[in-house]
């Protein structure tokens, strides 16, 4: 089995997208490649998507444990500009944005997951906030796929 540091020559046949319950999960086999393109997103990148913050949730656990696993990341990502257009429609809308995405390794390979803005704002009913959160979403989704 590889390790977060380890690339994976094959990844790119390992990315399958699944839709649950409002979450897009990606599940790979692949560990290095898939979180570098997820982490190494900056503003300068065409979708406009940033990572504002990362969180090591797997380190309290390690430091528990004495080991190198489990290995897990909380990526806090979005865009200023398309929170603002969110919380003009929907306030509560920036309560969700910035998207979390949450990135853990475990014995079958990393899983990958976030909950949709869409997911989150379709309560509201929205028509506009929900254009956006679309939009959003394709961006965070085709991030997600381009990392593969």
């Amino acid at each position: 089995m590889r390790s977060l540091d380890r690339p994976n020559p094959s990844y790119r046949s390992n990315v399958i997208k699944l839709i649950f319950e409002g979450a897009t999960i990606l599940e790979s086999r692949q560990k290095r490649g898939l979180v570098r393109g997820i982490v190494g997103t900056s503003h300068r990148e065409p979708n406009g998507i940033m990572e504002f913050a990362r969180f090591d949730l797997g380190d309290v656990i390690r430091k528990e444990n004495g080991t190198e696993t489990p290995r897990v990341l909380r990526i806090v990502a979005g865009n200023p500009l398309i929170m603002k257009e969110m919380v003009k429609h929907v306030p509560d809308a920036g309560s969700y944005a910035p998207v979390a995405i949450l990135i853990d390794e475990r014995a079958d390979g990393i899983h990958i997951s976030y909950d949709t803005m869409v997911s989150h704002l379709a309560p509201y009913g929205n028509s506009e906030a929900l254009r956006v959160a679309t939009d959003l979403d394709i961006k965070i989704e085709t991030i997600m796929a381009a990392a593969k």
